[in-house]
Protein backbone atom coordinates (compact mmCIF):
# COMPACT_ATOMS: atom_id res chain seq x y z
CA UNK A 1 0.00 0.00 0.00
CA UNK A 2 2.91 2.35 0.63
CA UNK A 3 3.97 2.20 -3.02
CA UNK A 4 0.41 3.00 -4.14
CA UNK A 5 0.19 6.07 -1.92
CA UNK A 6 3.63 7.37 -2.90
CA UNK A 7 2.96 6.99 -6.62
CA UNK A 8 -0.52 8.51 -6.38
CA UNK A 9 0.70 11.46 -4.31
CA UNK A 10 3.54 12.19 -6.75
CA UNK A 11 1.21 12.18 -9.74
CA UNK A 12 -1.35 14.34 -7.92
CA UNK A 13 1.19 16.85 -6.63
CA UNK A 14 2.87 17.19 -10.02
CA UNK A 15 -0.45 17.72 -11.75
CA UNK A 16 -1.80 20.27 -9.28
CA UNK A 17 1.39 22.36 -9.29
CA UNK A 18 2.70 22.15 -12.86
CA UNK A 19 -0.60 22.41 -14.73
CA UNK A 20 -1.54 25.88 -13.43
CA UNK A 21 2.01 27.08 -14.09
CA UNK A 22 1.82 25.86 -17.69
CA UNK A 23 -1.66 27.27 -18.24
CA UNK A 24 -0.82 30.70 -16.78
CA UNK A 25 2.48 30.81 -18.71
CA UNK A 26 0.78 30.11 -22.01
CA UNK A 27 -2.05 32.51 -21.17
CA UNK A 28 0.48 35.22 -20.26
CA UNK A 29 2.33 34.76 -23.55
CA UNK A 30 -0.87 34.92 -25.58
CA UNK A 31 -2.41 37.86 -23.72
CA UNK A 32 0.90 39.70 -23.07
CA UNK A 33 0.15 40.14 -19.37
CA UNK A 34 0.98 38.03 -16.36
CA UNK A 35 -1.97 37.10 -14.19
CA UNK A 36 -0.51 36.17 -10.83
CA UNK A 37 -3.92 36.28 -9.20
CA UNK A 38 -5.13 33.57 -11.58
CA UNK A 39 -2.09 31.45 -10.76
CA UNK A 40 -2.71 31.64 -7.01
CA UNK A 41 -6.42 31.02 -7.54
CA UNK A 42 -5.70 27.92 -9.61
CA UNK A 43 -3.11 26.62 -7.16
CA UNK A 44 -5.21 27.06 -4.02
CA UNK A 45 -8.51 25.88 -5.43
CA UNK A 46 -6.80 23.19 -7.49
CA UNK A 47 -5.24 21.67 -4.39
CA UNK A 48 -8.56 21.72 -2.58
CA UNK A 49 -10.83 20.52 -5.39
CA UNK A 50 -8.44 17.82 -6.58
CA UNK A 51 -8.40 15.88 -3.31
CA UNK A 52 -11.15 13.53 -4.60
CA UNK A 53 -8.96 12.95 -7.66
CA UNK A 54 -6.11 11.90 -5.37
CA UNK A 55 -8.43 9.39 -3.70
CA UNK A 56 -9.63 8.04 -7.06
CA UNK A 57 -6.06 7.72 -8.33
CA UNK A 58 -4.99 5.96 -5.14
CA UNK A 59 -7.91 3.52 -5.27
CA UNK A 60 -7.26 2.86 -8.96
CA UNK A 61 -3.58 2.24 -8.34
CA UNK A 62 -4.24 0.00 -5.35
CA UNK A 63 -6.91 -1.90 -7.25
CA UNK A 64 -4.72 -2.47 -10.29
CA UNK A 65 -1.93 -3.90 -8.16
CA UNK A 66 -4.11 -6.91 -7.35
CA UNK A 67 -4.38 -7.90 -11.01
CA UNK A 68 -1.64 -9.69 -12.84
CA UNK A 69 -1.11 -7.36 -15.75
CA UNK A 70 1.84 -5.64 -17.33
CA UNK A 71 2.89 -2.19 -16.19
CA UNK A 72 2.02 -0.85 -19.64
CA UNK A 73 -1.58 -2.04 -19.31
CA UNK A 74 -1.80 -0.66 -15.76
CA UNK A 75 -0.41 2.73 -16.85
CA UNK A 76 -2.80 2.83 -19.81
CA UNK A 77 -5.79 2.16 -17.55
CA UNK A 78 -4.58 4.80 -15.04
CA UNK A 79 -4.11 7.29 -17.89
CA UNK A 80 -7.66 6.77 -19.13
CA UNK A 81 -8.98 6.96 -15.56
CA UNK A 82 -7.09 10.20 -14.90
CA UNK A 83 -8.33 11.84 -18.10
CA UNK A 84 -11.88 10.83 -17.19
CA UNK A 85 -11.75 12.27 -13.67
CA UNK A 86 -10.08 15.46 -14.91
CA UNK A 87 -12.79 15.99 -17.54
CA UNK A 88 -15.56 15.17 -15.07
CA UNK A 89 -14.18 17.46 -12.38
CA UNK A 90 -13.81 20.37 -14.81
CA UNK A 91 -17.28 19.68 -16.17
CA UNK A 92 -18.71 19.90 -12.66
CA UNK A 93 -16.63 22.92 -11.68
CA UNK A 94 -17.21 24.95 -14.84
CA UNK A 95 -20.85 23.85 -15.30
CA UNK A 96 -20.90 22.72 -18.88
CA UNK A 97 -17.41 22.65 -20.30
CA UNK A 98 -18.58 21.38 -23.67
CA UNK A 99 -20.65 24.52 -24.29
CA UNK A 100 -17.74 26.94 -23.81
CA UNK A 101 -14.89 26.11 -26.16
CA UNK A 102 -12.46 28.58 -24.55
CA UNK A 103 -12.51 26.66 -21.27
CA UNK A 104 -11.40 23.43 -22.91
CA UNK A 105 -7.90 24.90 -23.15
CA UNK A 106 -7.74 24.90 -19.35
CA UNK A 107 -8.23 21.13 -19.26
CA UNK A 108 -5.48 20.26 -21.73
CA UNK A 109 -2.47 21.05 -19.46
CA UNK A 110 -3.99 19.03 -16.63
CA UNK A 111 -4.51 15.98 -18.84
CA UNK A 112 -1.05 16.21 -20.40
CA UNK A 113 0.78 16.65 -17.10
CA UNK A 114 -1.20 13.94 -15.32
CA UNK A 115 -0.76 11.36 -18.06
CA UNK A 116 2.93 12.24 -18.48
CA UNK A 117 3.57 11.89 -14.76
CA UNK A 118 1.82 8.51 -14.72
CA UNK A 119 4.25 7.32 -17.38
CA UNK A 120 7.34 9.04 -15.94
CA UNK A 121 7.14 8.12 -12.25
CA UNK A 122 8.14 4.66 -11.16
CA UNK A 123 5.15 2.36 -10.76
CA UNK A 124 5.65 -1.08 -9.33
CA UNK A 125 3.08 -3.48 -8.12
CA UNK A 126 3.56 -5.81 -5.21
CA UNK A 127 6.10 -8.59 -5.63
CA UNK A 128 4.66 -11.68 -7.25
CA UNK A 129 4.82 -14.85 -5.16
CA UNK A 130 6.03 -17.93 -6.94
Amino acid sequence: MKIDAKFSFRVWATTTVLSPLIFVSVDSILSHEFTGVLLWFMLIFGLFFSLPALLILYLGTAGLNYFMATNILKRTILSLLSMAYILISFELFLHGLSHRTNDIYMVVPYCIVCVASIWIYRFEGPAQKI
